[in-house]
């Protein structure tokens, strides 16, 4: 038993989350050492902010995977930075910034927007439940994706945009085993939660073959499977 409960979206037994930022907050948990339970709510909306991941450490209820972050470096002294250089420090914020502000709502636009990628997301998150459900939720994440005013820019326009986020990314990493460096870190936990869902998750649209193109991401994104997600099997998943 455990003190810690951890709401996220409902995934496979042993998988990543399809939310990169539930898969994030449960990297976050594991990388501080400390046991969990992963629950699926009844309705997340019955949550104050209406959003996941939330977790319930004893009595304390932490909302969004970033406050996740803070709460677990204040009260265990969790470190997530894998540097003590500030610049270096400052390079791993800026990138997080740009995966979570950009490569992940190109991700929403792969999966939401896109309409061969949402027959796929359709398919697969859906089922069987009414059209009218579907497409409500399909129009929040629509809502979303036109905030970011990404929605202005044509498909081929998107697809550049990723392909630069990537080669960003490829460059970042380089040879080295983690973003953070020889470590894992809080970078690691945000651009695994977003990579991964490029690569491995059962909608494979056309971004899969613009990540796969990087060698280095794509054996990355294995040595982060093994290392977060062992159980993970493609084949299951699919």
């Amino acid at each position: 038993m455990t003190d810690r409960t951890l709401y996220v979206f409902p995934t496979d037994p042993g998988a990543f989350n399809l939310s990169p930022f539930c898969t994030k907050a449960e990297i976050l948990l594991q990388l501080a050492g400390l046991t969990y339970e992963l629950k699926v709510p009844d309705d997340h909306t019955a949550f104050p902010k209406q959003k996941l991941p939330v977790l319930m450490d004893g009595e304390t209820m932490v909302e969004d995977s970033e406050f996740i972050r803070w709460h677990l470096q204040e009260k265990y002294n969790a470190s997530f930075l894998g540097t003590t250089h500030a610049n270096k420090r400052a390079l791993q914020s800026a990138l997080c910034r740009m995966l979570e502000n950009h490569t992940y709502l190109l991700l929403v636009y792969t999966r939401w927007v896109d309409a061969k990628g949402w027959a796929l997301t359709r398919a697969h998150f859906f089922g069987e439940l009414d059209d009218a459900i579907a497409e409500g939720i399909r129009g929040q994440m629509r809502k979303c994706f036109d905030h970011s005013l990404l929605s202005r820019h044509e498909a081929e326009d998107l697809r550049a945009m990723l392909d630069a986020d990537l080669h960003t990314l490829a460059c970042a990493l380089g040879e080295n085993p983690y973003f953070c460096g020889e470590a894992p870190g809080i970078t690691d936990a945000i651009a695994f939660g977003i990579l991964v869902n490029f690569l491995e998750a059962p909608e494979q649209t056309w971004a899969k073959e613009l990540v796969g193109s990087h060698a280095n991401i794509t054996q990355y994104v294995a040595r982060g499977l093994k290392e977060w997600y062992p159980h993970y099997s493609r084949q299951a998943a699919a």
